[in-house]
């Protein structure tokens, strides 16, 4: 991050939403319409001088090619604050809601969005994108440092939580396998698979366990201590006896 990205950040941090917002349409405009319009004058000035000497030709044609580059930094910052100013109108707009199911999902939806920036720089990721981002930097996972790789996987187990998907549990689970292989040559990992573990594998197999004995109850007249032994039985070792015997009386 450069010093002028930190100031700007350290500027965010004290603005309230409001002031947030309004800086991001101030921005907005100078590097989308003010930067295109310069960039647009300049390419006019420069075709005139091609009018009166032709001399000036080559320096017109590396003026095209630069306007290009131009026009498409254009559309990279464009497309940013129209998801970003987006944001900050429905973070402005959660808080002035009444608890309920639809500021829930509104609030599920901004962290889910924030976490989706947080992985792939675009608010709007789809499920496509992320897999592309996980899957496409392999090389740069092997260089990165452990908590370079606990962030990726927080941000797609975050993705997970607020909305289930087989791509993203796919990369979770494909992440974790990177991970362990490469244990020996990742310093630190540990931490890593504790957090796989606690956070995504013991959860999936609670919901997994959770409805083989509500199918159980059911479907059949098993006693519970019962269905308490077959669940022993059939368990992996990733749930503890008590944590089976827990699940098997409170599950209705």
């Amino acid at each position: 991050m450069s010093l002028e990205e930190e100031t700007m950040s350290l500027e965010e941090e004290t603005m309230s939403l409001e002031e947030e917002l309004e800086c991001a349409m101030k921005r907005a405009k100078i590097l989308t319409t003010e930067l295109l319009e310069l960039a647009r004058a300049n390419q006019q000035s420069k075709f005139d001088l091609v009018e009166k000497n032709m001399e000036d030709i080559q320096d017109y044609f590396d003026s095209c090619s630069h306007f290009d580059c131009i026009v498409q930094i254009v559309e990279g910052n464009a497309n940013y604050y129209d998801q970003y100013i987006i944001l900050l109108k429905q973070q402005i707009q959660l808080q002035n809601m009444t608890n309920g199911e639809e500021k829930d999902e509104l609030e599920k939806e901004i962290k889910h969005k924030k976490a989706c920036y947080q992985l792939t720089n675009d608010y709007c990721a789809t499920d496509e994108k992320i897999h592309d981002f996980v899957y496409g930097e392999q090389r740069r996972l092997e260089r990165a440092l452990p908590n370079q790789i606990q962030s990726i996987f927080n941000n797609l187990t975050t993705l997970y939580d607020l909305r289930k998907s087989d791509v993203i549990d796919k990369c979770i689970s494909d992440l974790y396998l990177f991970v362990r292989q490469q244990q020996p040559f990742i310093e630190h990992t540990k931490d890593f698979l504790d957090l796989y573990y606690t956070h995504y594998t013991i959860p999936e197999c609670i919901l997994d366990t959770t409805e083989i004995i509500r199918a159980i109850k059911d479907e059949t007249t098993i006693i519970q201590d019962n269905i308490c032994d077959i669940m022993s039985f059939l368990n992996d070792g990733t749930l503890s006896k008590y944590q089976l015997d827990e699940l098997v009386y409170n599950t209705v």
